[in-house]
């Protein structure tokens, strides 16, 4: 089993955003930058307690046993639309910039090369996920699911804010 990219309150994901990021942006005012050219990218987020269900309900079933899948419950949405639900529902402030300023700025953040390797061999992909086999496996659709809304609400309101 492979899972997408999953968000809880422990962390919370924009693109290569993750943690408390996010939220410190938010409350300090300060804008993230992400690159443009993902804005129009699947993600391949999901909520983790999609995730949990989906492996739930692959567990002991031998129609599952020696096979491969990617967990996901298939709600697919574009960065950029996680970007504005991170918006609408956090206040974050976000600029869509190109891919050298977007990794100009994560070095200086990170002070790491890290992130440039994830960024280029990662993250800077369109994940156009088929969950058809899993849903398939388990039984379940996408309707059995959060959205991915549905979860940052709810992972927002365990850390104690209103979104």
């Amino acid at each position: 089993m492979r899972p997408v990219i999953s968000f809880s309150k422990l962390r919370l994901d924009l693109l290569m955003y993750s943690g408390q990021r996010i939220l410190d942006a938010a409350d300090s005012g300060h804008e993230l930058l992400l690159p443009a050219l993902a804005k129009d990218y699947q993600a391949g987020l999901d909520w983790a307690g999609n995730s949990g269900k989906l492996i739930a309900n692959l567990l002991f079933k031998p129609e599952a046993f020696g096979d491969t899948f990617t967990v996901y419950s298939g709600h697919g949405l574009t960065w950029g639309e996680i970007a504005e639900i991170y918006q609408r529902l956090t206040g974050l402030k976000i600029r869509w910039c190109s891919e050298k300023e977007y990794l100009s700025f994560h070095e200086a953040l990170s002070h790491s090369r890290g992130l440039t390797w994830a960024w280029k061999h990662d993250r800077r992909y369109n994940r156009d996920v088929d969950c058809a086999k899993i849903l398939r496996t388990t039984g379940l659709t996408p309707s059995d699911f959060a959205t991915v809304e549905e979860g940052l609400i709810h992972e927002l309101r365990l850390l104690g804010r209103q979104a």
